[in-house]
């Protein structure tokens, strides 16, 4: 009998197995007008885009500590800083965060139920540990996702946010696995590629545009798309699990 190169599978959610359907952009332009906004989509993109990344650290006492609250708070101040022009700030950050609650507003990536049946067949543990909060469980419930995972862990319930070392320390002793029994996959470079290698975990970056060469990232530690996970698996049975990052730390 073939023995697992992994006990657990660990997979991010939004942009790994899910996404919004319309985009991001579209729904922020849509709602933006309907309560006056002058903003281009563009504009929204680019506020957007600068809000996300420079606010995630600026809400809590400590860097990347989280909770349903500092989640809610976090959204209203993102929206606040995107869409400053609307006639009823709130009124609109509401009609945003509860279109997001909507699983009719997300869809499944390609091969998301197909891969997760695969792995149980084939003995795998799933989890998914997602920077997200409570409005996740309806959405993967919705789509089938939850018939399929052994684990949910959800930032706001846990307390931390990738990439802060307890996010990955939950997720060990949650799956009350060894960290190189675990491989993590999902689309953010820092958030589930590089810092759950920090922690002792395996990890796939899923992604079509490698990093670039300022990031050198070994090919065995790159996945394009779910489907050839199961592939990339029965390979890894046969020569056993490699080191996918090449001793060097992002800038």
């Amino acid at each position: 009998m073939t023995t697992l190169p992994y006990r657990w599978i660990v997979f991010d959610a939004v942009g790994t197995l899910i996404v919004p359907q319309p985009d991001v952009s579209d729904i922020y332009n849509q709602i933006a007008h309907r309560f006056g906004s002058r903003l281009s989509q563009q504009e929204i993109q680019q506020r957007f885009r600068h809000a996300y990344h420079t606010l995630s650290t600026h809400i809590a006492f400590e860097p990347f500590q989280t909770s349903e609250d500092l989640e809610y708070h976090y959204w209203q101040q993102l929206v606040a800083c995107v869409l400053s022009d609307v006639n009823d700030p709130q009124g609109c950050f509401q009609t945003l965060y509860d279109h997001f609650a909507q699983p009719v507003s997300w869809q499944l990536m390609p091969g998301v139920l197909t891969t997760l049946e695969w792995l149980n067949q084939n003995g795998y543990k799933i989890a998914i540990a997602s920077n997200f909060d409570s409005r996740l469980r309806q959405i993967l419930r919705f789509h089938g996702v939850l018939n399929v995972v052994h684990q949910l862990m959800i930032s706001s319930e846990i307390g931390w946010k990738k990439p802060a070392i307890q996010f990955y320390q939950h997720v060990i002793a949650h799956t009350s696995s060894l960290p190189q029994k675990i491989l993590f996959i999902g689309d953010d470079l820092e958030n589930d590629f590089f810092a759950p290698q920090r922690s002792g975990l395996h990890a796939l970056l899923l992604t079509n545009h490698p990093p670039d060469h300022s990031t050198p990232i070994d090919p065995s530690g790159i996945l394009t798309a779910l489907k050839d996970l199961p592939i990339r698996l029965n390979a890894i049975s046969s020569t056993g699990p490699t080191t996918s990052i090449l001793h060097s730390t992002p800038s």
